[in-house]
């Protein structure tokens, strides 16, 4: 669940610059609800042999749900679950009781997933902006991957800067929940709503702050919510716990 747990806390802290995930697993709450909140890039790895979170349930919807400002989808032929991590005897002996079997080795398969997260990291998280080049082309040159990638243009660097996000605390709340930006606003919001995971929404009443925006969710039933600030120009979210 360490993937798809990843993705359910990331629109949950604004410090987080980028994301990589290896065959995440949906989540209770969702981790697809939750993509919907992530902008900053994410890089994504699953094999096409992995039969405990099968691509087509689990990292094919969180993929397609993403709103992220770039965003990578590597699916290694071959691959299987256990192989992304070092050997342990449940997660193989689970998966073989699946009737699936690897078409690579760990080695191979660890591999082909350092040749493009090394240099992903590095340009993300050390602004090296040379290795957005080596990332494209080992994404080209590396036998074996079937390779998705929705970025504004996928050969050319994007800018490292993350978007303006939301910073939420306390979070959880219980009662009150202060809303602050990571940057200067063009437009004032307008409204904040909160959507739980079945998709139902309540609009927040809410005071400006010179801090901030003070919103009064003492009415909301416990659960993971996506919160949409609106404002003439249009709307950041992000995601907060209720308790």
């Amino acid at each position: 669940m360490g993937g798809g747990a990843a993705l359910l806390g990331t629109p949950l802290y604004a410090g987080i610059t980028a994301t990589a995930v290896f065959a995440p697993a949906e989540t209770t709450p969702s981790a697809i609800g939750a993509c919907a909140q992530i902008q900053n890039p994410v890089l994504m790895f699953t094999g096409s042999q992995d039969c405990i979170t099968p691509t087509a349930n689990h990292a094919g919807p969180m993929f397609a749900a993403l709103d992220s400002v770039c965003k990578t989808h590597v699916d290694i032929t071959g691959g299987n679950h256990c192989y992304f991590g070092d050997y342990n005897f449940n997660c193989n002996f689970g998966e073989t009781t699946t009737g699936c079997s690897p078409g690579i080795s760990r080695e191979q398969q660890h591999e082909k997933v350092f040749a493009l997260l090394l240099p992903w990291l590095r340009f993300y998280l050390y602004d090296q902006a040379d290795q957005w080049a080596v990332f494209q082309e080992k994404l080209c040159t590396t036998e074996g991957l079937v390779v998705t990638q929705d970025c504004p243009t996928a050969t050319a660097a994007p800018s490292p800067a993350t978007p303006i996000t939301l910073r939420l605390s306390p979070n959880p709340a219980l009662r009150e929940l202060l809303v602050q930006t990571s940057g200067q606003l063009e437009a004032t919001p307008s409204g904040f709503t909160a959507i739980d995971s079945a998709g139902r929404s309540c609009e927040l009443s809410f005071q400006a702050l010179s801090e901030g925006w003070m919103l009064d969710v003492s009415a909301l039933p416990p659960g993971f919510y996506h919160l949409r600030m609106r404002s003439k120009k249009g709307e950041i979210r992000a995601g907060f716990i209720k308790n």
